[in-house]
């Protein structure tokens, strides 16, 4: 009997669901983290908002993860589990969310950084003696200079390439500089997980 394989693209998150898109049948599959060692992988339906979750994948379904080169990075196949109602696939590969945090972690205990509470805290000091009477967000993003961001490390996560990039920032009147350490997608747009901030500041 052929194995029924479903060969799937990362396309992104929904909340904390993982999506991937197949590329034989062009439909799009939820993965969720179930309890361990388990994944559940749900079909899906389509509607304005996003991906609903449908019905749950049935046993003997193969899911075979690939990235934009076609390599495979791993295989996870849906069996009926003794003791459970619904098919789950045993776990084979790392969830988006945990790679990110993980990595954010490393990043931020290595360079000892600072969380966005504290830089937030830190660069509106000044703006409170000041009385400046403006929205923070202004304060915080419009009235800084950002150098260009610098490539320090491309990982893989999931199939898809991301990139740990530092980028160094003043603000144009309290004369504060800090370095901002984050994790974009590929494209160096989208921000996929802030690792933190170093300025000179004590921590508490």
């Amino acid at each position: 009997m052929r194995e029924d394989i479903r060969t799937v693209r990362f396309v992104g998150m929904q909340g904390t669901d993982e999506l991937f898109r197949c590329i034989e049948n062009k439909k799009v599959y939820i993965r969720r983290c179930y309890e361990e060692p388990y994944a559940e992988w749900l079909t899906t339906t389509s509607w304005s908002g996003g991906y609903e979750p449908d019905c749950h994948i049935r046993s003997g379904v193969s899911f075979r993860l690939v990235d934009r080169k076609g390599n495979e990075v791993f295989t996870e196949k849906v069996e009926q589990i003794p003791g459970y109602w619904y098919p789950y696939a045993v776990r084979k590969g790392p969830f988006y969310t945990d790679c990110l945090r993980d990595l954010s972690q490393k990043v931020a205990d290595k360079k000892e950084l600072h969380t966005y509470e504290e830089w937030r805290a830190w660069l509106m000091e000044f703006a409170r003696k000041s009385e400046y009477d403006g929205y923070d967000d202004n304060w915080l993003y419009c009235e800084v200079d950002y150098d260009d961001p610098k490539n320090i490390l491309e990982v893989t996560v999931l199939g898809e390439r991301l990139i740990l990039v530092s980028e160094k920032a003043k603000h144009t009147i309290c004369k504060k500089s800090w370095v901002r350490y984050e994790i974009r997608n590929a494209d160096m747009i989208g921000v996929a997980e802030l690792c933190g901030f170093k300025f000179r500041g004590v921590r508490p």
